[in-house]
């Protein structure tokens, strides 16, 4: 099963369920082999936040076009936990459900 992250018609990230792609407590994470980060740039210097549940720190990541200039703050998150339950999320990117569409097929 496919898994497409998009933003009004363009993709941003696209994998293969259960390789390229894993469902965490809810959310879709995508490897960055199969994520566009020509326009995802880390927040600020990244590191923002710390989660107490995977017990790492997370960095948030905004949409921007092609000057730079935000168009969606806070788009998604990449994870760096090191916690067994949650490695398979580890270092991949996230994105939140209210700002990207995430269709399977």
């Amino acid at each position: 099963m496919k898994i497409t992250a998009t933003y009004q018609d363009k993709i941003i990230a696209q994998g293969e369920y259960g390789t390229e792609v894993v469902s965490v407590d809810g959310n879709y994470y995508f490897s960055r082999e199969v994520t566009d980060f020509g326009h995802l740039q880390i927040k600020g210097k990244g590191q923002q936040y710390y989660c107490p549940i995977k017990k790492s720190k997370c960095d948030y990541y905004n949409l921007v076009d092609e000057n730079e200039n935000i168009i969606v703050d806070e788009i998604g998150w990449i994870y760096e936990t090191t916690i067994e339950l949650y490695k398979a999320c580890a270092k991949k990117i996230a994105f939140y459900s209210d700002k990207v569409s995430i269709t399977t097929k």
